[in-house]
């Protein structure tokens, strides 16, 4: 048997000039705008996650934080082609929807997320990397804030469950009486 390995991987580099600064548009339409890139002999790549289960793991892991998610994986390649983690670079999106009340998200291989500071004008988001191999930008989700944990939307309205915990409250404090 004779084989031959043949990689035909698409990668959505961004050409980078001498500056750290470049521009490029991705397959759907998406305008992403780069400062701060400046690695010599290295190129920087903006995939779009668009995998179904990488989809599912990404919105399992935002728990509801956001909707109309838009996840990205951000990295730099070595001269060697070895994948480098990329920390620093400034990231501007316009998306081909637009986006009112913005979030974004660094979101580490294991699970991890950590919120980061989004800017939004003209249609465009920017954010800063922070050295995790993901990103998502999406729409914050409404509906109230949990004064303790802003980031936990506010109770559903469902009260079903109040009757219960108010008779099982009586009933222990007829026990002790």
């Amino acid at each position: 048997v004779y084989a031959r390995y043949i990689d035909n991987t698409q990668w959505n580099t961004v050409p980078v000039d001498d500056n750290g600064r470049g521009t490029t548009t991705l397959p759907d339409g998406t305008e992403i705008t780069v400062s701060g890139a400046l690695k010599p002999g290295w190129q920087l790549v903006i995939d779009p996650i668009t995998e179904t289960d990488a989809e599912n793991w990404i919105s399992g892991i935002l728990d509801g934080k956001a909707k109309d998610l838009a996840p990205f994986h951000i990295y730099f390649i070595d001269g060697n082609g070895n994948p480098k983690t990329s920390d620093g670079v400034t990231v501007t999106v316009k998306l081909p929807k637009k986006l009112t009340n913005p979030v974004a998200y660094s979101l580490a291989s294991e699970g991890k997320i950590s919120g980061l500071t989004v800017t939004a004008k003209d249609g465009s988001l920017t954010f800063t990397t922070d050295g995790s191999p993901f990103y998502v930008l999406g729409e914050k989700n409404s509906g109230g804030t949990n004064p303790i944990d802003p980031d936990c939307p506010s109770q559903t309205g469902d009260n079903s469950l109040l009757l219960l915990w108010v008779a099982l409250l009586g009933i222990s404090a007829a026990g002790i009486v």
